[in-house]
């Protein structure tokens, strides 16, 4: 399904850039990733961005999938609030098409605590890890393997390629360890801030 808009949107910078951790590089300009419960495959083509998803129908989540990319923010407004900062304004001529996106709260205050002292590649291996221990696998035999986080752990054998959604499948408890590593990176990252 296609998306249509004309802006600028580098679809690889927002999406592997360091602000989500799901989304892999599939090759030919394609990036493949979890999307409110679904499998979406997308990349950048000139009238805008092409999407396949699973399993909800294209139709019902393309919505979402604006939303989610952010395409239909007034960027010109943004990018001139921006400019106002002498230092912003380098930045900003120089990662134009760059957008912020609109991620599932869960999963962005998740990976923003895993966040704490670690870079890109470690963050992206514990979502990852979290995602295969308590998510559901969600697959579709048409879309490239992305990569579960589990790969020789609960693997049928067949050849559909998976991954796993971070928020539905988790079990009861999850809020509380959650909490709990919260507050013991809090802690230890901040000893000098009182409770």
């Amino acid at each position: 399904m296609l998306i249509e808009f004309a802006d600028a949107y580098d679809l690889r910078a927002t999406l592997c850039g360091g602000q989500a951790f799901r989304w892999r590089d599939a090759g030919g300009g394609r990036f493949c990733g979890v999307i409110f419960g679904n499998l979406v495959s997308m990349r950048r083509v000139d009238a805008g961005i092409e999407f396949r998803c699973a399993p909800d129908d294209e139709a019902a989540l393309a919505p979402l999938v604006r939303d989610y990319l952010r395409i239909d923010d007034d960027m010109d407004a943004v990018y001139a609030a921006l400019s106002e900062d002498e230092h912003l304004a380098a930045a900003v001529e120089r990662h134009r098409g760059l957008r912020v996106l609109r991620q599932e709260p869960w999963e962005c205050l998740v990976s923003f605590i895993c966040s704490a002292n670690n870079n890109i590649p470690r963050i992206t291996a514990n979502v990852e890890d979290m995602a295969a221990h308590y998510g559901r696998r969600i697959a579709h035999p048409d879309m490239p393997h992305v990569g579960n986080g589990d790969e020789n752990n609960g693997n049928d054998g067949d050849d559909t390629d998976d991954i796993r959604n971070g928020q539905d499948g988790a079990d009861k408890d999850i809020d509380a360890r959650a909490a709990a590593a919260s507050s013991n990176i809090t802690a230890s990252a901040s000893p000098n801030i009182a409770a």
